[in-house]
């Protein structure tokens, strides 16, 4: 029986003197028995589920849509922003922070008003 080295040696050179036949070949057949048992093994696993998913009659789909309500956008808007508002509301309490030296308040100054005409 010959060693493992031997047979190192005698694919060596037969695979130097026609790689297309010792090497080329082993790789084309390996990918084509993959090619061969993966694609039924995969077909399988697709099938199956398409199986578990059920096709609907047409009376199924009718009694479906029956039962589905009506949705408009703006309404959808405005009920979420108002579920949202409800549940920040009790979130918080607005305080009133005392303002800085010199800061500008956006109330009139009792000084000035409207009503005053500039006179150049």
């Amino acid at each position: 029986m010959a060693s493992f080295f031997e047979w190192k040696l005698w694919y060596r050179n037969k695979s130097k003197r026609n790689p297309l036949v010792w090497v080329g070949a082993p790789f084309m057949g390996s990918i084509l028995l993959v090619w061969i048992f993966a694609i039924p093994i995969a077909q399988i696993k697709f099938t199956r589920r398409d199986e578990q998913v059920k096709t609907l009659t047409k009376e199924e789909q009718l009694d479906l849509n029956k039962r589905r309500r009506k949705v408009n956008v703006n309404e959808e808007y405005y009920r979420i922003m108002l579920d949202k508002m409800q549940q920040e509301s009790g979130d918080y309490e607005n305080k009133r922070v005392p303002r800085l030296p010199g800061e500008p308040t956006w109330e009139p100054d009792s000084s000035s008003s409207s009503n005053d005409v500039v006179e150049n």
